[in-house]
C-alpha cells in the first residue's frame, strides 16, 4: 500500500482529492494547510491543463469527423464529374481530365492524401479557367468539384489546426501534471511527519502495490 500516485490515473485521483479537500471543510485544518501551501496550486494547474486537453480532444475529433465528411463529398463530385465526362466523349472525354488531374487517374486523385488531393484538383481548376474552350467541362458537375475541394481544402487546415492545439495541450497538460505530482508527493511526506500516516490515510487515496 502507498500513499504516493504512480500512474497518470492515480495522479488525477489525487489532483481531485487535493482540490476537494483544501476548498473543503471536513479535512483537519493542519491537513489543509500543508496541501493547500504545497500542493493545491499544481492541483489546479493541472486541472485546467487537463480540462484544455479534454476540449482540444474533442475538437480534434470533430474537425476529423467533419474532414471524412468533406472528403466524401468531394471524392462523390469528382466522380460524378468523371462519369459525366465518360458519357459526352467516353474514354477520350474521361482523358481531358485526366489530364487535368496530370496524367492520373480518377482512383490516383481520390486515393491521394487530403492535402495532396486539394492541390491536385485546385491546380486542375486552375488550368480549366485559363482557357474553359480547351477542355468544355459540363459547368454544373464543375462548379461542384470546385466548391466541394474549397470546403474539403477548409475543413483539412481545420483539421490540422485542432491536431496542433490538441498536440500543445497534450504536452501543456503532461508537464503541469508532473509538477503536481513532485509537489503531491512534497505535501504528503510533510503531512505525514507532521501529523502521523493514519490521519494522513483518512484523507488521501491509498493505493495498492
Amino acid at each position: 500500500m502507498s500513499l504516493l500516485p504512480l500512474s497518470i490515473d492515480e495522479n488525477i485521483q489525487c489532483m481531485n482529492t487535493v482540490i476537494e479537500l483544501v476548498e473543503g471543510t471536513e479535512a483537519p485544518e493542519e491537513l489543509r494547510t500543508v496541501f493547500r501551501d504545497r500542493a493545491y496550486t499544481p492541483a489546479k494547474t493541472a486541472q485546467t491543463d487537463r480540462n484544455a486537453q479534454i476540449a482540444a480532444q474533442s475538437n480534434f475529433k470533430a474537425a476529423n469527423v467533419n474532414l471524412h465528411a468533406k472528403d466524401d463529398k468531394a471524392d462523390t463530385s469528382l466522380s460524378h464529374l468523371y462519369a459525366a465526362m465518360g458519357i459526352r466523349g467516353g474514354v477520350a472525354g474521361q482523358n481531358v481530365l485526366r489530364g487535368l488531374w496530370g496524367g492520373l487517374k480518377l482512383t490516383e486523385v481520390k486515393a491521394l492524401n487530403v492535402g495532396e488531393q486539394v492541390r491536385t484538383v485546385g491546380e486542375a481548376i486552375v488550368r480549366y479557367d485559363a482557357n474553359p474552350a480547351l477542355y468544355d467541362l459540363p459547368t454544373d458537375r464543375l462548379e461542384d468539384v470546385r466548391t466541394t475541394n474549397a470546403e474539403l481544402g477548409a475543413a483539412y487546415t481545420e483539421e490540422r489546426a485542432a491536431k496542433r492545439a490538441w498536440t500543445l495541450a497534450s504536452a501543456a497538460s503532461e508537464a503541469s501534471m508532473e509538477a503536481f505530482g513532485v509537489a503531491y508527493r512534497s505535501a504528503v511526506r510533510l503531512a505525514v511527519a507532521q501529523l502521523g500516516e493514519e490521519v494522513v490515510i483518512a484523507y488521501l487515496p491509498v493505493f495498492a502495490r
